[in-house]
C-alpha cells in the first residue's frame, strides 16, 4: 500500500468519524479543523489536539447533570474516533 497523503490522511479521520456517528459535534469538528491547522504536524506522523474538558456533574439540577452527560458522552465519543483513525492512519496521536 502506498504512503497516503496529509489529505488523504485527514480525509480518513473525517471518514472514520462519520462511521462513528461524531462528525456532527462541535468538539469533532473543533478536531477536524485542529489537524488541517497542523500539517507538518501530521507530516512527521505525530499529532497533538486539545479536546474540550469533561464537565463535572456536581448534582444541583437533574438538567445540568443531563447536558453534562450528554456533552461529554460527545467528547469521549469524539476522543475515541480521533485516536482510531489516527492509528488506522499510521499516525502518534496525544489527545489531551
Amino acid at each position: 500500500m502506498s504512503e497516503l497523503s496529509v489529505k488523504q490522511k485527514i480525509q480518513l479521520i473525517k471518514n472514520i468519524a462519520e462511521r462513528n456517528n461524531v462528525i456532527n459535534s462541535t468538539d469533532a469538528l473543533f478536531v477536524i479543523n485542529a489537524l488541517e491547522s497542523r500539517i507538518a504536524e501530521l507530516e512527521s506522523r505525530r499529532v497533538r489536539v486539545e479536546l474540550a474538558p469533561l464537565e463535572p456533574d456536581d448534582g444541583s439540577d437533574a438538567q445540568v447533570a443531563i447536558n453534562a452527560g450528554i456533552r461529554n458522552w460527545a467528547i469521549v465519543r469524539c476522543r475515541d474516533a480521533f485516536i482510531l483513525a489516527c492509528k488506522s492512519a499510521g499516525i502518534e496521536c496525544e489527545v489531551v
